[in-house]
């Protein structure tokens, strides 16, 4: 059985536009906004997470509450170019194969140079 909507309930959107005078509606759509470009660029998946907190003002009494709002956004990142190594018995980074066989090129501007 589905329950009636009580239109005398609190409604999220109008506390929403209430919290911190509209900026917590303004912060989350630009966020949603940042979000919605990140993922159209990266073509991957962003994460957007509005909680609210809702504490008494005082101890002992909540008939008087302080919403607190957190506005978390995961952007998702482009792929980063990588870089290939090789490694030396030393554990140092190297971008030529140390095992590899070196080859002694004539360089030819050095050559007309000489000349």
């Amino acid at each position: 059985m589905t329950e009636k909507k009580d239109s005398s309930k609190v409604n999220l959107l109008d506390v929403m536009a209430d919290i911190r005078c509209g900026d917590f509606v303004f912060d989350a759509s630009t966020e949603l906004e940042k979000m919605i470009a990140a993922v159209r660029d990266t073509k991957k998946t962003g994460t957007l997470v509005i909680s609210l907190k809702i504490e008494p003002l005082s101890a002992g009494n909540a008939d008087t509450v302080k919403v607190i709002d957190d506005i978390n956004a995961k952007m998702p990142k482009p792929d980063k170019l990588s870089s290939i190594f090789f490694t030396s018995d030393d554990n140092r980074l190297l971008r030529n194969d140390p095992n590899q066989m070196k080859f002694a090129f004539a360089n030819k501007e050095k050559e007309k140079e000489k000349e």
